[in-house]
């Protein structure tokens, strides 16, 4: 999501305040944020996470090409670290939307809705050539199962 859907999300939820209005409020914020971080401060939201900006002092890199060193100056990174409460609600949500992976296909039972058919499978044309009769197998392909006919 980037701040102009939030905007419109927010307006959607919210039809008595105007576009601008809310955009003005949504900037607000995240200049405040800005400048807390500028200032070394932590910004906090209970329930959402902590933002921080850690400090890297000033070093000496090397230019890749040409091996030559280079003067990196002293930069401010931002960091955030997710709230509990997200980390709940995220985990909650995931194992929600999460489906159950399907096992490899030799390991698959057949489902005691699935008739008897459809639980078996015929082997290729070379397989049956080698006996000279019609084996069918069960899906699983474990070979104790297997019938001639």
């Amino acid at each position: 999501m980037i701040k102009s859907e939030l905007i419109e999300r927010i307006t959607a939820q919210n039809q008595h305040l105007y576009q601008r209005d809310i955009e003005k409020v949504v900037n607000a914020i995240l200049d405040e944020m800005v400048e807390a971080l500028r200032r070394g401060d932590r910004v906090e939201l209970r329930g959402f996470g902590a933002f921080s900006a850690k400090i890297r002092a000033a070093r000496t890199g090397r230019n890749p090409k040409t091996g030559a060193a280079v003067a990196v100056g002293k930069r401010a990174l931002p960091f955030f670290k997710a709230g509990k409460e997200m980390r709940a609600r995220l985990n909650r949500e995931t194992v929600r939307l999460a489906r159950p992976q399907a096992a490899p296909l030799g390991l698959r039972q057949p489902s005691p809705s699935t008739s008897a058919a459809a639980r078996f499978r015929v082997l290729l044309p070379a397989q049956q050539a080698r006996s000279g009769r019609l084996h069918v197998a069960p899906r699983t392909g474990s070979p104790q199962g297997q019938v001639a006919v």
